[in-house]
């Protein structure tokens, strides 16, 4: 490919991705792969609330809640949490109504 292609693509230690790629926020695409390598390098580059909006709408819980206890938001961790294990008990129990 030519060196001013469109199709360049652009290599990091986790994942090959089109350059184009690079430049789009996690809001305007819905490949979960690639929300979850943005959040983690707006992490790397300290950009917590960004990433957050990210591994929110990933659903990576365990990524948000290691964020919040970095920033020692103790609140919203704990509330991560407690969500993310009511939502699991919830579908549990739906599972066990249908089952019974």
């Amino acid at each position: 490919m030519p060196y001013g292609s469109r199709q360049r693509r652009v290599c990091t230690n986790a994942v090959s991705l089109p350059c184009f790629a690079c430049v789009l926020p996690c809001q305007a695409n819905d490949n979960r792969e690639l929300i979850l390598w943005w959040g983690k390098y707006l992490e790397s580059l300290g950009e917590y609330g960004k990433a957050l909006d990210c591994y929110r709408k990933a659903g990576d819980s365990l990524s948000m809640t290691r964020i919040f206890c970095f920033q020692r938001d103790w609140k919203a961790a704990e509330d991560e949490v407690r969500g993310n294990m009511w939502a699991r008990t919830r579908g549990a129990e739906r599972l066990a109504a249908r089952a019974g």
